[in-house]
């Protein structure tokens, strides 16, 4: 009897070390995880650490003639005036494509292009950095591009974004000049007024004069008189259709 109480006894014993070592150690794997959990969400809250910080893009985006730059605020940046800026737009028409090209060296980085309406602007990606946009229909869209760097965690690196306006509208089919003739002063200037069709296109005629010694106009339609005399200017649109109106320049003194 007494020794089955003792052997019960080792037993009981062993059960209740054998409990008390299980506590602990959920006691501890209960800590770890809430220490993890209270790493994390410092982490989040107070921002990244340094180690894991994701190196700042100057991204720098430009159409590829070179004539306009998107910088990582999302602005056309003009060379000027230093600090001066100005909303990144480009214009084409339906049925054109164009492409949009990021300069930076993209070398551990993602990108993304996405259009904001596909129904008025298509975008493809190409590469890395650059992309083609095509004109589906007449309206305004928007290229969304997102960068993010590939190294270090995946949820701490926080992409750049930028965004580049594109208008897309029809080409013109008709053209015709509102006055059929235009009287200028020698050495003054005055602008020809022209109708297109349909009313909502972009496109600009691209204006010839007869003669150069009577009379100059600039891409814009402002014409200079020279010397007295009669000339004639065309307007024509990239389909061939063409306008044509009267030029009279007379002397200052008349």
């Amino acid at each position: 009897m007494l020794f089955v109480l003792i052997h019960t006894g080792h037993e009981l014993s062993y059960a209740w070390n054998t409990c008390v070592e299980m506590r602990i150690i959920m006691n501890y794997r209960k800590q770890i995880k809430l220490a993890l959990i209270a790493l994390v969400l410092i982490l989040c809250t107070q921002g990244k650490p340094a180690a894991a910080k994701a190196p700042k893009i100057p991204v720098v985006a430009t159409e590829i003639n070179g004539k306009q730059a998107l910088d990582a605020s999302g602005a056309l940046q003009r060379s000027k005036k230093p600090g001066t800026k100005k909303n990144f737009q480009k214009k084409i028409f339906i049925g054109d494509s164009s492409s949009l090209t990021l300069l930076d060296d993209l070398d551990g980085y993602e990108t993304t292009f996405k259009s904001s309406n596909p129904s008025i602007l298509k975008v493809t990606k190409v590469s890395e950095n650059t992309c083609d946009y095509y004109g589906m229909a007449a309206g305004t869209a928007t290229i969304q591009i997102r960068i993010r760097s590939t190294s270090g965690l995946f949820f701490m690196n926080r992409p750049t974004t930028l965004k580049a306006k594109v208008s897309v509208s029809p080409h013109a089919v008709s053209i015709k000049f509102k006055h059929s003739k235009y009287k200028i002063t020698k050495s003054k200037t005055r602008k020809v007024r022209i109708t297109l069709r349909p009313s909502i296109t972009k496109e600009k005629p691209v204006y010839t004069i007869l003669n150069t010694r009577i009379a100059t106009i600039n891409k814009k339609g402002v014409l200079r008189g020279k010397r007295p005399g009669t000339t004639y200017v065309t307007a024509t649109l990239a389909n061939g259709v063409r306008a044509k109106c009267k030029i009279v320049v007379k002397s200052a003194d008349k």
